[in-house]
């Protein structure tokens, strides 16, 4: 067992922590997609290319509510900035539905902060996936990059679904982070050959060559 209560000890109350967590019902489901600049997702991508980012949101509640949806979402994003970077000023698109209080922050490397928005449709989209926001990245270096969506803290920051006024809470969301395997852009050695001034007579080089 995990001390989750962090008294440093570990007790039955840490376990039925657990177990609530693991009981309570995920509500909202919010996603990170790593996609080409076309949107197409990704999964992989050569050093000092581009690439945007996109946070999903989903109303995952079954059976689907007549008035399903999500209404307003924020998260923090982390990554590793070592290896993906954000061009800054940060280019974040957000979609057309949340088009009210539109807020993020991107200026420490390595995190997205409060990034989000609200709708101001009064009109519930169902629940099929929706696109919240879109930030451009740059492929630093070689390695995996993973961008791992969190619980936005901030108070006034809510996640909210049509026609619920009760905020949900972080364990009522269902967050999937994702994996970016950035690759080396590849070289080419190729060993030397001589051949001593003077010999008048043809000579076929042969030249080995290491990608």
């Amino acid at each position: 067992l995990l001390d989750v209560t962090g008294d440093n000890v570990v007790s039955p109350l840490d376990a039925l922590n657990v177990i609530n967590l693991l009981l309570t019902e995920k509500l909202v489901r919010i996603t990170t997609v790593a996609t080409d600049l076309l949107g197409t997702p990704i999964t992989e991508i050569p050093a000092g290319s581009d690439f945007q980012l996109r946070a999903i949101v989903q109303d995952i509640r079954e059976p689907e509510p007549e008035f399903a949806g999500v209404f307003s979402a924020y998260l923090n994003v982390t990554y590793d900035s070592a290896l993906a970077s954000i061009p800054q000023p940060a280019t974040f698109s957000f979609d057309p539905f949340f088009a009210l209080t539109r807020k993020f922050d991107a200026t420490t490397p390595g995190q997205i902060l409060a990034a989000g928005a609200s709708s101001s449709s009064g009109t519930a989209p169902g629940n099929d996936p929706q696109e919240l926001w879109t930030v451009l990245f740059n492929a630093t270096a070689p390695g995996e990059v993973t961008f791992t969506p969190s619980f936005d803290t901030i108070p006034e920051d809510e996640v909210l679904l049509f026609l619920v006024n009760e905020p949900l809470t972080a364990d009522q969301i269902d967050f999937v982070g994702s994996t970016l395997t950035i690759t080396g852009n590849p070289t080419v050695e190729v060993q030397s050959v001589s051949q001593n001034e003077g010999e008048a007579s043809k000579t076929h080089f042969v030249f080995n060559a290491r990608l």
